[in-house]
């Protein structure tokens, strides 16, 4: 499976490809910002959500928040929940104040 989420704002998008991992890419030069290597299982969905600047990454062992800063190479995990390797589809449905987002799992 490969997965892209698109921050036109930033010009980022953020790809993963049959891996355990995912990349951000500069959308004006094509070059990579960051690798981040923290899944242990395949990336099933990302999802950037530009009003609260951060990334949803989801596999089937856990779904991780990044926190996207200004230079990407310094985003941070910010949060992570965990699965019981159960089979998931993870779609945010409303964000309804600056720091909540309701994620219907």
């Amino acid at each position: 499976y490969s997965r892209c989420s698109i921050y036109l704002r930033e010009n980022l998008i953020a790809t993963s490809i049959r891996d355990k991992t995912f990349r951000i890419y500069d959308l004006t030069n094509g070059s990579i910002l960051k690798t981040f290597n923290q899944h242990t299982e395949q990336i099933t969905h990302l999802e950037f959500i530009s009003d609260l600047n951060v990334l949803l990454s989801l596999s089937r062992e856990s779904l991780k928040l990044w926190d996207i800063k200004d230079n990407v190479a310094d985003s941070i995990l910010i949060n992570e929940i965990s699965f019981n390797n159960a089979a998931l589809c993870m779609k945010v449905l409303s964000k309804l104040k600056k720091n909540l987002i309701k994620l219907y799992i």
